[in-house]
């Protein structure tokens, strides 16, 4: 992965040796095999792209995993399944415990639904299927912090399918804190927000969040729907979020999009509007 540098306004109060990190062990379910709860596993779903749900959420647990550099292991088990609604994908808490709860296990299910368009990226730390990056950023009480990485104008196998990318990278941070069954996340979120304390970074911030324990900043992965033809990455919001909920100190690299080929501005593929829990 090439997580190289660090976003500008960043300073890193203290960083992980090359050999901490959070470690996410990740198991596929096959079709017709019974997840740990809640049914069982279907085909997999509408996919174009070249990618596979494996790869990408390998990907996607490896830009976590670069993110946090605290010493800590989580086991989630993912794959397909009708879920409908509206819904693209599914988190459900197991285990959790610790002083602060930590969720210990986990699944994930992606919604398999025919209507449902995925696309899958072969090469998912690069993104040349997208002709527009963004960031944005937001006082929250601490000072500015970026809220949110966003890739638009997508082209190609990715225009108008939603991106599984970003729902496998939004589902793996529930299991790092942002979680309505994760005792500590409940503890501290009366008031509807996370309230970021030292050492980690941006103290004082109060980063607000809504239902489902997600992140009420509309360009934040940790936000509560995507579009279709768009990416979302980890911003400093999501990260710091899910830092304090579950008392990880140690921040690794902060991804950075890669070498995006700007293939010209296109019409945004931003018509449909999806829910992820």
């Amino acid at each position: 992965m090439h997580f190289t540098k660090l976003a500008a306004g960043i300073v890193i109060l203290a960083t992980a040796t090359q050999s901490q990190a959070v470690t996410i062990l990740t198991t596929f379910v096959p079709e017709g095999n019974s997840f740990p709860a809640n049914g069982v596993a279907s085909a997999p779903g509408t996919i174009t792209g070249g990618g596979s749900l494996t790869s990408v959420f390998e990907a996607a647990a490896d830009y976590w995993e670069n993110a946090i550099g605290d010493d800590f292991t989580v086991s989630l088990s993912y794959g397909w399944q009708i879920l409908g609604g509206g819904t693209l994908g599914v988190h459900n808490l197991l285990t959790e415990g610790g002083a602060p709860h930590r969720e210990l296990s986990g699944m994930i299910r992606i919604d398999s639904t025919v209507a449902t368009q995925w696309f899958a990226d072969p090469t998912p730390t690069t993104h040349t299927e997208y002709t527009n990056y963004n960031e944005f950023t937001q006082n929250l009480g601490g000072g500015v912090m970026n809220t949110g990485r966003v890739f638009t104008g997508a082209t190609g196998d990715a225009s108008g399918r939603f991106d599984l990318l970003s729902v496998a990278l939004h589902e793996i941070g529930h299991s790092l804190g942002l979680s309505s069954a994760n005792n500590a996340f409940v503890a501290g979120n009366g008031d509807l927000d996370v309230d970021v304390t030292s050492p980690r970074l941006f103290p004082g911030s109060s980063i607000p969040t809504v239902s489902g324990a997600h992140l009420n900043l509309a360009n934040a992965l940790m936000f509560p729907s995507v579009s279709s033809g768009r990416r979302n990455l980890l911003s400093d919001a999501d990260i710091i979020a899910n830092m304090e909920i579950s008392k990880f100190t140690q921040l690794g690299p902060v991804p950075e999009p890669l070498s995006m080929t700007v293939l010209g501005f296109g019409v945004l593929a931003l018509l449909r509007r999806r829910k992820v829990s």
